[in-house]
């Protein structure tokens, strides 16, 4: 990682001698691999530059494929025009790899204009294009959900319009549907993990066969597709457990629920994602979690006396007899719904958003909506999708090919 780090940094030096913007590419991969306090000077310094050559370094998520701005966005709150000023509305966006398409399709200086933007990234470390795009706008602040502290640490130092919180797609869990009913704990461990890489299944095979001699028996749950899956298949012959790990796919989300909720303990053995949902989907059906104290991307404040263990990779055959073997006092459903319930997060959302609000000498006579995540982001109360602007009337409302008045943009979004 620091080898690579210097490379980019090079190439980042070679580059920007000669005056090209790819320069910057570089520099933000460099801070990617390995992050220094160097490197938080040298991006800070190049801000405003980096910011405005963003927009060239984008990829873009299967671009024919699905409307990704609409699947993964949501108006939490209406603007509201009186005598011709303008109460801002809130729009989220949900995912890193949906920010493209919004800038793409969509006249951002005046979508600001009329909209707080609050954004949910989807991978961890912050030093990313499609991230820094978004200092260019000065004078709109923008919240960044920051659920690991290297993320928020870095967006704070840049002191710049892009304001981070501490929280993320962790804190929007819908505990209507992660909500225990007393099943037997009949699986020593469940493993949510997809067929991604990142998600180390050979670490959790590796344990299970330590731990077979004792009875181990554990569920691992993944989606139906995946580059990986034949690999992971593989990997449980290789390690000999595949009578022990019940493998289920493609679960809804109640089906998922009912299976953790008859688990010891919920593990994740990333050592590197973004703001993780299923261990704490785990919190709400009664089960606590196991995570890796290596981990970049999981709120470790989270992972206390109530909720798990936080551990290191060594001591995971450990650990998981000890939950096997043990009667653990955690009540980490009731943590997570003092802590990180959505309702408790709309109101530290809301308690920014107006502070931003205020700070700015603008006027916020209405809250947001609860938000959950199931898993893209919908309303809590589904009243809510009535009374609130679609996603699809916003992308009309501020079309980058339009050129529209106020007035006009007032019509579309039926607010006059």
């Amino acid at each position: 990682m620091v080898f690579a780090s210097a490379l980019m940094l090079f190439l980042y030096y070679i580059l920007n001698f000669f005056g090209s913007k790819l320069a910057y590419k570089y520099l933000m991969s460099a801070h990617r691999y390995y992050r220094t306090s160097f490197l938080d000077e040298l991006v800070k310094k190049n801000l405003d530059n980096i910011s405005w050559s963003c927009e060239r370094f984008f990829s873009y998520e299967n671009p024919n494929d699905k409307d990704w701005t609409e699947l993964r966005s949501l108006v939490l709150k209406n603007p509201i025009v009186n005598n011709g000023k303008i109460e801002k509305g809130v729009f989220l966006v949900k995912f890193s790899t949906t920010l493209p398409f919004v800038i793409r399709d969509l006249d951002c200086d005046a979508l600001l204009q009329w909209f707080w933007l609050v954004i949910e990234p989807s991978s961890s470390n912050y030093c990313a294009p499609e991230l820094l795009h978004w200092a260019r706008y000065k004078n709109s602040p923008i919240i960044i959900q920051s659920s690991e502290v290297a993320d928020l640490t870095f967006i704070n130092s840049m002191n710049s319009n892009l304001k981070p919180v501490s929280y993320g797609s962790s804190d929007w869990v819908d505990e209507r549907i992660f909500s225990p009913t007393d099943s037997k704990k009949d699986y020593d461990a469940i493993f949510v993990a997809s067929y991604n890489v990142v998600k180390r299944h050979h670490r959790f095979f590796k344990a299970v066969r330590h731990l077979k001699k004792h009875g181990f028996r554990a569920a691992m749950v993944c989606t139906p597709y995946g580059e990986w899956k034949n690999d992971v298949y593989n990997l449980l012959k290789y390690y000999g457990v595949i009578k022990h790990v019940d493998v289920y796919e493609g679960l809804s989300p109640t089906a998922l629920a009912r299976l953790m909720e008859r688990s010891k303990v919920n593990v994740l053995l990333s050592l590197k994602e973004g703001s993780n949902r299923a261990i704490f989907e785990g919190f709400f059906s009664g089960t606590p979690g196991i995570v890796l104290r290596e981990n970049i991307g999981v709120n470790k404040s989270y992972i206390n006396r109530e909720t798990g263990r936080l551990i290191y990779d060594y001591e995971l055959e450990s650990t998981l007899l000890e939950f096997m073997q043990e009667t653990h006092q955690y009540v980490p459903r009731e943590w997570a719904l003092q802590n990180i319930s959505p309702k408790v997060t709309t109101q530290k959302l809301n308690r920014h958003l107006q502070a931003l609000a205020k700070a700015a000498g603008e006027d916020w006579t209405t809250d947001i909506a609860v938000k959950v995540n199931s898993p893209e982001a919908t309303y809590y109360d589904k009243s809510d999708s009535e009374r609130l602007l679609t996603v699809s009337r916003v992308k009309l409302a501020f079309s980058r090919t339009s050129l529209l008045t106020d007035d006009r943009r007032s019509d579309i979004l039926r607010l006059s």
